[in-house]
């Protein structure tokens, strides 16, 4: 069966209108399913992808602090160089990194934790580039 428009015009032919048809039902199915079963294991880390003092205020601070938006136990974060050397560790969300005193450059961030009632570690990370 193809689908058409009020006009008269065909806008699927029958391939088109069974891989929809497969698509929608396939991304109804994930969302009924991750309802049903209550889970909560999505969790967004939002961090900024570069930090800069170029162009901001006077004495503008470069403060690197992800902001978790779920409840985490066993929060931690950790900021690495680019060989892999710690700089910076903090088991409080409130607690940022201090990019004052490195160089320009690419910089890795983990944060690490567990969801409430989970065994299972919580694990985002992802690049901060600091430009002076």
């Amino acid at each position: 069966m193809d689908l058409i428009d009020p006009s008269g015009l065909t806008i699927f032919g029958k391939t088109q209108t069974m891989a929809f048809r497969t698509l929608i039902t396939s991304i109804l199915l994930t969302f009924l399913g991750t309802v049903a079963l209550g889970q909560t294991d999505s969790c967004e880390v939002i961090a900024p992808n570069s930090l800069s003092i170029n162009g901001g205020p006077l004495g503008q601070e470069l403060h690197f602090c992800p902001d978790v938006q779920c409840r985490l136990e066993d929060y931690k974060l950790h900021v690495y160089n680019r060989w892999g050397s710690e700089l910076f560790s903090s088991s409080k969300k409130s607690e940022c990194w201090s990019a004052e005193k490195v160089d320009e450059g690419i910089y890795f961030w983990v944060v690490t934790g567990r969801l409430p009632g989970s065994e299972d570690e919580f694990k985002k990370s992802g690049s901060v580039t600091i430009i002076k």
